[in-house]
């Protein structure tokens, strides 16, 4: 069970990257947008911060995507960048 936990948490950081890849924003722009520092930002892309319930609705609103999406529970594409 352990890692399948782990397994969706590496997805999890993949489709972040994958999103803000797609929208070209940067760690420091995403942070800006999220009212969340750059460092936080980066150690959740690097891994070394899981994603909290909170920070996965934050994420999903700003790329308009579900909260499933985030924790690997759906495949739902993105439809646009929400304006803040």
């Amino acid at each position: 069970m352990k890692n399948d936990f782990n397994y969706a948490i590496i997805v999890n950081m993949n489709r972040l990257k994958e999103l803000c890849k797609e929208f070209k924003i940067s760690q420091e722009e995403l942070g800006k947008r999220l009212g969340i520092s750059r460092d936080i930002i980066t150690n959740i892309i690097q891994e070394r911060k899981m994603l909290d319930s909170e920070n996965i609705i934050l994420f999903a609103n700003l790329f308009n995507v579900s909260s499933d999406y985030f924790i690997c529970k759906s495949h739902q594409a993105v439809v646009e960048l929400n304006e803040l």
